[in-house]
């Protein structure tokens, strides 16, 4: 085997590694992608839950108690600048504003976060009205 038979295997071999290390590093990124994902939608999708629970025994007191309420949400940061520091917003406004009759309330659940791969947002919405 010469010289350069072995410098050509030896670059190939340097190659390969790298290869891999970068296949590692983006299956890291995504791995960790997926995971706050899952974790805002489990949390927008559990506050949701918990607010139509809530309006079936008070549904004339959800818009007054939960519109503009931020919320925790494990294992992700709020976007910088973000006044209560939560990633969580809940916002519930009338479907009609301008029909005073109206009863339904659109309920909106938003997760906002930065990860790794930016700003990220996750909206979780329904329509109530009372029962």
């Amino acid at each position: 085997m010469s010289l350069i038979e072995a410098m050509a295997g030896a670059f190939v071999l340097v190659v390969a590694i790298l290869g891999m290390a970068s296949l590692l590093t983006q299956s890291e990124q995504l791995t960790r992608h997926a995971k706050q994902t899952r974790n805002a939608y489990s949390a927008a999708q559990e506050r949701m839950e918990d607010l139509r629970e809530y309006a079936r025994l008070n549904f004339d007191r959800l818009e007054d108690n939960y519109d503009g309420v931020g919320f925790e949400v494990d294992g992700l940061t709020s976007l910088a600048g973000d006044l209560d520091g939560l990633p969580g917003l809940i916002e519930v406004v009338k479907s009609d504003p301008n029909d005073l009759d109206s009863r339904l309330l659109d309920v909106t659940v938003s997760v906002m976060f930065t990860g790794v791969s930016g700003v990220r947002t996750v909206d979780v919405q329904t329509r109530l009205a009372p029962r």
